[in-house]
């Protein structure tokens, strides 16, 4: 199987980068032979869809799966809709995530807003110097990421105030 780990350096020993969008490499691994190839990421400095952009590369290099810290819910989608398993929420060295994929310890994502519901801590992880906070998002991606959320929340709140007034409807 063919794999991409978002990384900060181009090899097996550098840590993996909590943003995929914005990933200094991704390194492309045949995990029988452990074979890999270190791939620039053109899109480190894209204004807007940094993601997307990274999402239709990684297409492009036929792989089965995506490793890193966080996906926005485009690329997500992307990645998704060409059968690409996405894991989220990753974190150590390139060789480390092999050991645990090999061992059966990763879990695929399988739902769009798990992160943005549950943001990541990177424990100060950084690919590209201060302008990545502590959650490895970007310092100016940081307002867009907190209007999505809040987005989301408005929304849920709207769900739940719908299901209890068909709740109280149906038990009068």
């Amino acid at each position: 199987m063919i794999i991409a780990v978002t990384s900060i350096e181009n090899n097996l020993d550098s840590l993996v980068c909590p943003q995929f969008g914005r990933a200094n490499f991704f390194l492309i691994i045949n995990l029988q032979t452990l074979e890999f190839q270190a791939i620039p990421n053109p899109n480190v400095n894209v204004v807007d869809g940094a993601g997307i952009h990274s999402a239709q590369l990684l297409i492009k290099e036929e792989i089965k799966a995506v490793f890193t810290g966080r996906v926005g819910m485009n690329a997500f989608r992307i990645l998704d809709s060409a059968g690409i398993l996405v894991y989220e929420n990753v974190e150590g060295t390139v060789r480390v995530v092999i050991d645990k994929l090999k061992l059966g310890m990763l879990k695929a994502s399988n739902n769009l807003n798990f992160n943005k519901k549950f943001p990541n801590q990177f424990h100060g992880m950084q690919c590209r110097g201060s302008k990545w906070n502590n959650k490895g998002n970007s310092v100016q991606n940081e307002q867009e990421i907190l209007k999505t959320e809040i987005e989301e929340l408005k929304e849920k709140i709207s769900q739940l105030e719908i299901q209890l007034k068909q709740n109280e409807t149906h038990n009068n």
